[in-house]
């Protein structure tokens, strides 16, 4: 029967074959779903009780003394590489294979010391069974896991768009976008951006007469403000700087050039959506509210994606996101750029004058 054929349903109603096809696919993901992360963890918590409280009246061999051994020495050298990894990233996954090797190990201790004070050991292959059954499902599970939060930190990362908007605000109060840094001694743009992004109060405490991190404009540099973080960076330190996700791009063609005011909008002669104003900088290790941005080297331009928390970069375009960078263009649009873009879209973007060489990139 053709796909496309309508089929009358019990309601009365139409539907189609592949309809139907989609309706049973559904149910068999679903059923699917049901074994792994409810069956078969059901099944595994069982074999574990009975692994750990049934004991095994068989006397203990030399083969069970190699096997305990052997797997040992395995579930050291897993503990060892997790815990190192953990302890430096804090992952979930990490922890959860730190857990489950404290744990085995634990369990292979019980079972050697009952078989040398009686020869009574606990079911160790029924309980190590189970607990690998565990660790099977939590590697199913990661990349779902890992997924779901990283779409959660991608819909909360909205900043770059209320910076957008404040610098419009900005030009049209002033009719320039804000200075990179001003006044004597200098402070940075997004402190003068603060009013337009709701932080009024913040705006009010600092000192424009003393520099950023003077004994009075310290505690502000320790303030978070969430327009200036992404909700994949690590968090800060207790009492410690607070770096900002984005930095304005200097470049020599650029709407920020070294030593010269920002281009009006009108001197964009490349267009206004292909001009950054604003790059994700994670890992430049830019205070937020230091009067530093980032110089482009078109030499060393890359997308690139920070995997730990130690990652620097001293480029544009670093970020915590695996989908890629952030930009801010001069009509206020934001663009997200993969990895795989080419050296010449990117530093395309960094010359306001030029015509930007194809859109198939960005």
């Amino acid at each position: 029967m053709p796909a496309t054929q309508l089929l009358k349903h019990d309601n009365g109603q139409f539907i189609s074959g592949a309809e139907r096809m989609n309706a049973l696919l559904e149910f068999v993901a679903g059923t699917l779903l049901f074994l792994i992360f409810v069956v078969i963890p059901i099944l595994c918590l069982f074999g574990l009780f009975v692994g750990l409280f049934d004991q095994s009246k068989r006397k203990g061999r030399i083969w069970d003394f190699i096997w305990i051994a052997v797997t040992g020495f395995l579930l050291a050298g897993i503990y060892h590489f997790n815990a190192v990894d953990y302890f430096r990233t804090r992952q979930f996954n990490h922890g959860v294979y730190l857990a489950l090797s404290v744990t085995v190990l634990l369990i292979l201790l019980v079972h050697l010391i009952r078989i040398l004070r009686g020869g009574n050991g606990i079911r160790l292959r029924l309980t190590i069974g189970s607990l690998a059954g565990f660790m099977l499902i939590l590697t199913i599970l990661q990349p779902i896991i890992e997924f779901a939060r990283e779409a959660a930190r991608s819909s909360q990362c909205k900043g770059v768009k209320q910076i957008g908007l404040a610098m419009h605000n900005y030009y049209d109060m002033y009719e320039t976008f804000p200075l990179q840094a001003s006044g004597d001694p200098p402070h940075s743009w997004r402190i003068d951006l603060l009013p337009l992004l709701d932080k009024e109060s913040l705006f009010k405490k600092y000192d424009q007469s003393q520099e950023w991190n003077s004994e009075q404009n310290l505690p502000i540099a320790k303030t978070v403000v969430s327009s200036w973080t992404c909700p994949s960076m690590p968090p800060p330190l207790p009492d410690a700087l607070v770096s900002t996700a984005y930095a304005i791009p200097v470049s020599e063609h650029g709407v920020y050039s070294p030593g010269k005011p920002p281009l009006k909008m009108k001197e964009i002669t490349g267009g206004m959506s292909h001009a950054a104003v604003l790059v994700e900088v994670c890992g430049a290790g830019i205070i937020w509210s230091e009067p530093r941005d980032v110089i482009v080297d078109p030499d060393r331009t890359t997308v690139r994606v920070l995997r730990e928390v130690t990652d620097q970069s001293d480029q544009p375009f670093s970020s915590y996101h695996p989908a890629g960078s952030v930009v801010l263009v001069a009509n206020g649009d934001v663009r997200r750029l993969s990895p795989k873009t080419s050296p010449e879209v990117l530093n395309a973007l960094f010359d306001a004058t030029s015509n930007y060489p194809d859109d198939d990139e960005f």
